[in-house]
């Protein structure tokens, strides 16, 4: 549901700073940039390319990384056999400060979504000793 409500409302709001900024750094590849790895202005000017000037399409990456990421933080508390009192707590934790990151497109959403998925691993990898 709360998917759905983002793609509701991201075209609802223009273009956000960064977002200018990917699209023109993404119409001069390089393999990386100052302050950020190539591959979100290449997404970005992917994106742009596909469906140009649609917001809804050039957020739509962000928003599903969005989807995956805040059920990972539920299952934290599954992996250490939390009660189900646990793992809502972490998710009402995680979730809305997860939305506000991945409202538009940015850099962190991927960063997150990868440091999450490495959290996860490792709290696997130390309560059962592996990493499956």
């Amino acid at each position: 549901m709360a998917v759905a409500l983002m793609f509701a409302f991201a075209g609802r709001y223009g273009y956000f700073g960064d977002e200018l900024y990917f699209v023109a750094a993404g119409s001069h590849p390089d393999w990386g940039y100052a302050d950020q790895r190539a591959i979100i202005p290449l997404l970005t000017v992917t994106m742009e390319r596909l469906f140009p000037g649609s917001l809804v399409a050039l957020r739509t990456p962000s928003i599903l990384t969005y989807g995956v990421g805040r059920c990972w933080p539920r299952s934290w508390p599954a992996s250490w056999k939390g009660d189900r009192r646990s793992r809502a707590f972490t998710t009402a934790a995680f979730v809305p400060a997860f939305a506000s990151m991945f409202r538009n497109l940015n850099t962190i959403g991927l960063d997150i979504l990868g440091r999450t998925l490495l959290t996860l691993l490792l709290l696997r990898w130390l309560r059962r000793s592996r990493w499956w």
